[in-house]
Order: structure tokens, then C-alpha cells, then sequence
């Protein structure tokens, strides 16, 4: 979440820093992308915390981000990566 409020912040600095239409058009990209980032943390986040994922008994949880994307994560990817696009 961090690196993606980051690269708003870069994208809408850069973006007006040259009349080019290509440097326009990457920083244009660049931030789309960056709203993609969000979406999928959120969906992956509110996906599993609804399925339940295993914790060790220290309450900790031991694993990668590889086992938490399910089928269920790509739907709730779906619903979540939604949000941002009619308000920009």
C-alpha cells in the first residue's frame, strides 16, 4: 500500500514535468498500474481474512503471498479492482 500511495504522488509530479507525449502517456500508465497494486492487496486481504488462513500457535502467520491467491482472491480482486475506476 505504501509504495502504491508513493507512486501516485511520483506519477502526478512527473507526469506535468514535460509537454512530451510519450512521457505523458508512461506516467498515464504508470498510475494506472499503480491503482492495480491497492485492489489486489485489498482482495487478498478481505478474501482470506472471510476464508480463514492458517496461523501458527504464536498468532503469527508463516507463509508467502503465493498460497494466500485462491480463486476466491482473484474474485474478490475483481470486486475490489472496481472501485477505483469510476471515480479516476
Amino acid at each position: 500500500m505504501l509504495v502504491a500511495l508513493i507512486l501516485r504522488g511520483v506519477a502526478f509530479e512527473f507526469r506535468g514535468k514535460r509537454e512530451d507525449k510519450r512521457w505523458r502517456t508512461f506516467w498515464d500508465w504508470a498510475d494506472f498500474h499503480r491503482q492495480l497494486l491497492p485492489a489486489l492487496l485489498w482482495g487478498v486481504t478481505v478474501a482470506n481474512l472471510m476464508r480463514g488462513f492458517a496461523i501458527q500457535q504464536d498468532m503469527n502467520y508463516y507463509g508467502g503471498l503465493l498460497p494466500l491467491l485462491t480463486l476466491r482472491v482473484v474474485g474478490w480482486f475483481g470486486v475490489c479492482g472496481s472501485f477505483p475506476f469510476p471515480w479516476g
